[in-house]
């Protein structure tokens, strides 16, 4: 029994080793990850954000295309036909059994010249959706740095729960061989054994949990970075003992937070550029409710000859002439009045309507979200600092307490039983104290996200 135990505690330790030298020969081979380069990583390389940044450009395609339609537009044309069996004479009426060699020319096109300002309004329009399209980068940006330095924290707090479990282990490990040593002398028994037995199954077991939750975590975060999932992959967890000295004692009001994050908003200054551009389209679509004006223009030739019975060569004979004899120019000034189209521009028109009362509300919406989050993570601060100095003396006393039951129960004055209660207090403690610097730690890099409207 003795020497499988050994067994155990030997493999363990060794395989505790190995993680720990893996893990700093990687750190020594491959560049630690910071919260920074991470950020700065997923920004070239997400690949949602680069869907985002297409967006981008096909609004500045959008915009290119509402512009060229003030150009005037120009077509040519051509024919060539031959015509054969019988054909109508025009002059007599009758059917004449010819072939016919025809060929036209023709170049037209059309401007526009008035429309009631609906070309200028589309294009002023297309304008603030370009602006809007590429303020959706930046605050797609800041939702994927937000997400990041959600699961950055996550595996941070999942690696230092799993020192924790190491550390756990290695007591249970102690407390075993002593009691196991005790037995040997008669002075244990070997209840106390196997109390000690079942924690250190269940500790292996949590720490086994915990080192697989590190793993998925971390291939969510690589995945946010667009990395490799194979790649080697370690972060610089942030120093926990300076978390509660960092500048933020008393956040400021949040009055004067929500004031310096509304002018910031990257969301709010999306929805002005998105109303103006719908009050602009609606104003477009309006002039299609009134007459146009437009140039048209036209210029064309044709020629024509019997090829019945004529040789190749004797086809095109006279086609100058022609061509100098039918050529015709057109210049027309082409007004066009709508009168029904089925209230198609009517139904356009209403619904841009819709959508510019709808920008309105979410507006508020957001204005009344972003206020909410900024009061609560501002008063919840002030709760996040004093509740970390209480842990803190949780820890101490709970740390004091196990190690007065530890001394009693090697002097055989309290059962295991208590003593493994006051080692899982303590390390519920020690859990609690790591996931509350954690929590303080995000919630002072959202505070500075409010206050310069990026994540540093």
């Amino acid at each position: 029994m003795t020497s499988l135990l050994s067994k155990i505690q030997t493999i363990f330790l060794a395989s505790l080793c190995i993680i720990t030298f893996s893990s700093l020969k990687a750190q020594s081979n491959e560049k630690i990850w910071t919260l920074k380069r991470c950020i700065e990583y997923a920004k070239v390389n997400n690949s949602e954000l680069k869907q985002v940044e297409l967006k981008y450009k096909l609004n500045q395609l959008q915009l290119k295309k509402a512009k060229l339609n003030q150009l005037p537009s120009a077509n040519i044309n051509t024919l060539q036909a031959i015509q054969f069996g019988k054909t109508v004479d025009p002059n007599t009426n009758s059917f004449l059994d010819i072939s016919l060699l025809v060929n036209r020319f023709q170049f037209s096109g059309s401007m526009p010249l008035f429309n009631f300002y609906g070309l200028n309004n589309l294009i002023k329009s297309e304008e603030f959706n370009v602006q809007d399209a590429f303020l959706n980068i930046s605050n797609f940006g800041n939702e994927l740095s937000l997400a990041i330095l959600n699961y950055y924290l996550k595996v941070s707090l999942a690696q230092e729960q799993l020192k924790l479990y190491s550390f756990d282990i290695k007591k249970t490990l102690k407390q075993i061989e002593f009691i196991e040593e005790s037995i040997s002398l008669g002075a244990n028994s070997d209840l106390n054994l196997h109390r000690y037995k079942s924690k250190l199954a269940l500790d292996s077991s949590n720490y086994l949990d915990a080192t697989n939750e590190i793993i998925n975590l971390k291939l969510a975060l690589k995945t946010l970075l667009n990395l490799d999932l194979s790649e080697k992959f370690e972060i610089l967890i942030p120093r926990l003992e300076e978390i509660e000295q960092l500048n933020l004692i008393i956040a400021d009001d949040p009055a004067i937070l929500y004031k310096q994050a509304y002018e910031k908003d990257i969301r709010l200054k999306q929805n002005i550029l998105k109303s103006q551009s719908f009050f602009l389209k609606q104003k477009a679509n309006r002039a299609s409710f009134y007459p146009s004006v437009s140039l048209l223009y036209n210029t064309s030739s044709v020629f024509s000859n019997i090829i019945k019975d004529k040789p190749f060569n004797k086809w095109w004979t006279g086609f100058g002439n022609q061509m100098n004899t039918n050529f015709n120019q057109i210049i027309a000034l082409n007004i066009n009045i709508p009168i029904f189209n089925n209230g198609q521009s009517k139904y356009i028109y209403e619904q841009d309507k819709l959508a510019i009362n709808n920008l309105i509300l979410e507006k508020k919406v957001i204005e009344g979200e972003l206020k909410k989050n900024i009061y609560t993570v501002s008063n919840s601060i002030y709760t996040a600092v004093k509740k970390l100095n209480e842990i803190k003396k949780i820890v101490l006393e709970s740390n004091i307490t196990y190690n007065m039951i530890y001394e009693k129960f090697r002097l055989g004055g309290v059962s295991s039983q208590e003593l493994i209660n006051a080692q899982n207090e303590l390390f519920k403690a020690e859990e609690l104290l790591i996931s509350s610097k954690i929590n303080l730690f995000y919630k002072v890099k959202i505070i500075n996200f409010y206050k310069n409207g990026y994540i540093d």
